[in-house]
């Protein structure tokens, strides 16, 4: 195998095919690290889980091809408002995951209302949406802890907050004592 099929072969194992954007084998790796950092320093980070609103609605009525330009779309708006030291990864059909390193939770809701903020902005048509047009709902977690998957359970349950409030909103699980000590579950 040459070298460059090599590096190739390297970016297609880490990287969304529809998006462009990190996958969750790149996620795990970044997180891990995050967490071991976040530990070691005991410093703060923060996750949202952003999923994109009435979806199944979405392609429904304008199809998966028109679905797939809409998360290409997003994945474009998600990528233009990060922070340098921030990453967003496709977590799986019409939801990303963005880290937050180095950030605690007051400040993590201020960068994913203004994510949420940008994608309405976009005004990507969404008949079946009361906003009529594309939305997200998003929600954060954080801590200092080595166990990132109890914070990514966090801000699902945060994501869940959001949805039943109405949608293209944040919400935010503050961080329980035992989020900054690491022993989540």
């Amino acid at each position: 195998m040459q070298a460059g099929e090599d590096r190739s072969l390297k970016i297609l194992a880490i990287e969304d095919p529809l998006t462009g954007l990190p996958n969750r084998r790149a996620m795990g790796i970044d997180l891990r690290h995050a967490a071991a950092v976040a530990r070691r320093r005991s410093e703060y980070y923060s996750i949202a889980l952003i999923d994109l609103d009435h979806f199944e609605k979405f392609n429904d009525e304008y199809g998966h091809p028109a679905g797939d330009e809409a998360v290409t779309r997003v994945a474009r708006t998600l990528r233009s408002n990060l922070r340098e030291s921030e990453k967003i990864f496709r977590y799986g059909g019409e939801q990303f995951l963005f880290l937050m390193s180095g950030t605690p939770i007051e400040a993590a809701e201020i960068a994913s209302k203004r994510i949420c903020r940008a994608i309405s902005e976009e005004k990507i048509a969404h008949e079946q949406s009361s906003f009529g047009h594309l939305t997200v709902s998003i929600g954060v977690a954080g801590g200092v802890t080595d166990n990132w998957e109890a914070i990514i359970e966090q801000a699902d349950s945060a994501l869940h907050d959001a949805k039943d409030k109405g949608r293209n909103t944040v919400c935010v699980i503050a961080a329980t004592e035992d989020s900054q000590s690491g022993d989540l579950g």
